[in-house]
């Protein structure tokens, strides 16, 4: 029999069998869809809820005023467990390391499945940051140890109690970092501070570039992140390479990760063939990054340090708003929540050795605001 539209009753029975396929397909994707924006939505409330209040101008500053170790930590509201000597920064260093990672793990656990990547690939900052740390304390046992991720407390405790930079690498075979060290140890000049920061730095890079494909949802707001962070490194790696040439070292070394920033390779050429900071900043400055880099103390290379920290504070910021119902609200609170530990670090280490307030003022990375 055939139908007024001209096809066969088994024709239409198979297009209504279709349309029921994708019918019911397309309803499993509303309710995963409906299901995955809810647990973006509780998520980016509770990351909301729990705040960075240490990265604002209206809960640091007053911190400035604070008279000694022991009140400044009595009005954190934090749970910072510095025991019973501030005096020593080393104490204080730990319980700032210690929270700080304790805080990106529970972040890591009470995500969503999506958005875990990124927390973990993230951490591999922490890890990189504290690898560079112990290099450059091998042999001094008595170092404390501020264990995050893979590197845990034996990795460290080996690391400190090798002979030289050599053997100290070899314990690092078979963590994910050793494919980046394994190109520095086959490297024609062999394994340096600088070069082993450089492989590091790339190891970190290379784990956050991965999370771009992850998830679909949140493709755009994490290809821009690790735009970002491109920068951030690269920048880094231009300017410690012109204090290197300031004092006759060898030719800088090639960009962290030449695939990806926001900057032209070609601006990043001119920073890096710089005559010193001054014209640095100048080449910076005529870049949408300008406003990061205006008024800088060239005379003070750490000043540098804290102009990238706040550039990527301020990117985090933006990514926030920008894709607010996905990745945006994570990325904000896992740099915030770095910089939180920084300032609250320079805040103990200017009550302890007694830095000037508006010395100190000038290392706080804050979001812009009055």
């Amino acid at each position: 029999m055939t139908g007024i539209l001209g096809m066969s009753a088994g024709v239409a029975a198979a297009l209504g069998a279709a349309g029921l396929g994708l019918g019911t397909a397309l309803s499993v994707y509303g309710v995963r869809k409906l299901i995955q924006i809810g647990q973006f939505s509780y998520h980016n409330s509770r990351l909301s809820t729990l705040g960075n209040p240490y990265v604002r101008r209206d809960e640091v500053l007053p911190l400035l005023e604070m008279d000694s170790p022991v009140t400044l930590a009595k009005s954190l509201n934090t749970d910072l467990e510095t025991g019973d000597n501030l005096s020593e920064f080393r104490e204080v260093d730990r319980a700032l390391y210690s929270s700080l990672h304790e805080r990106m793990e529970d972040l890591r656990r009470d995500s969503p499945s999506s958005l875990r990547p990124i927390v973990e690939a993230y951490l591999c900052r922490f890890e990189g940051e504290e690898l560079k740390r112990l290099m450059r304390l091998i042999g001094n046992r008595s170092e404390p140890l501020f264990p995050v991720g893979w590197l845990d407390s034996d990795v460290e405790r080996t690391i400190l109690a090798a002979e030289n930079i050599p053997s100290a690498l070899e314990v690092l075979e078979g963590q994910p970092v050793s494919g980046r060290i394994s190109e520095v140890i086959k490297g024609e000049n062999g394994p340096t501070l600088a070069s082993i920061d450089d492989a590091i730095d790339r190891y970190v890079l290379d784990e956050i570039r991965e999370t771009r494909m992850m998830s679909f949802s949140s493709r755009r707001g994490l290809s821009t992140f690790f735009d970002m962070l491109c920068d951030r490194y690269n920048i880094h790696l231009a300017v410690r390479s012109l204090l290197k040439n300031e004092i006759s070292e060898p030719e800088p070394p090639p960009m962290i990760y030449s695939s990806g920033g926001t900057l032209a390779p070609s601006v990043m050429e001119q920073i890096f063939d710089a005559a010193g900071l001054r014209e640095a900043i100048s080449i910076l400055s005529s870049t949408h990054m300008g406003p990061h880099f205006k008024d800088l103390d060239t005379s003070d290379p750490y000043s540098f340090e804290v102009a990238l920290d706040r550039m990527l504070l301020q990117g985090a910021v933006s990514l926030s708003y920008a894709f607010s119902s996905t990745v945006g609200p994570t990325i904000r609170y896992m740099v915030s929540k770095e910089m939180e530990q920084k300032n609250l670090r320079t805040l103990f280490f200017a009550l302890i050795y007694g830095w000037d307030a508006e010395w100190t003022k000038a290392r706080l990375v804050l979001e812009e605001g009055p």
